[in-house]
């Protein structure tokens, strides 16, 4: 397993530290965990491109975790530029899907790609868990905001990554 630390910034922006981002790589598998602005800038400053993420998963809502989340939708919307086959997955906390319907009334048609390239998510699913090849995911509250998630990545054989996002103690 991978990580990549894109941002490991605040909300207050800095030259020396980009806002919140981390990329993790497990075999072929590439997730993105929160994209505060420029992670995309970071991203493909560390080797890859924007259309070969598999996942884009949120811990919380925070302007500084997901505003790039527009420019990745808005570029997903680039035939030209979005070549994926298999569609990637956008994993929010509870009230992620609210979120991103005020993001579709504010700019329409500009980030709404394909549903069959882009699919949009609370929480995971019902128990909580995410499979991918050779990559499970599961999330746990973090006490930041009341919908805060955390992810746990499991790995054989038998590697493990919690990502916390903003937390307390």
């Amino acid at each position: 397993m991978d990580i990549v630390f894109l941002g490991t910034g605040t909300g207050i922006p800095s030259v020396h530290r980009g806002s919140p981002s981390l990329l993790v790589q497990h075999n072929r598998t590439s997730i993105l965990v929160d994209s505060g602005p420029g992670a995309l800038r970071q991203l493909a400053g560390a080797g890859l491109s924007f259309d070969r993420l598999d996942c884009l998963l949120y811990t919380h809502l925070h302007p500084d975790h997901t505003l790039d989340l527009v420019s990745y939708l808005f570029a997903a919307c680039n035939k030209k530029a979005f070549t994926r086959s298999s569609p990637v997955r956008i994993v929010g906390p509870e009230g992620f899907l609210e979120f991103y319907q005020h993001l579709r009334r504010a700019f329409g048609r500009f980030v709404e790609p394909p549903e069959e390239i882009v699919t949009v998510a609370e929480s995971l699913l019902k128990n909580r868990e995410l499979d991918l090849p050779d990559l499970g995911i599961s999330t746990f509250p973090t006490p930041h905001t009341p919908e805060s998630r955390g992810y746990l990545f499991r790995s054989n054989p038998g590697l493990s990554l919690a990502v916390t996002g903003d937390t307390g103690y």
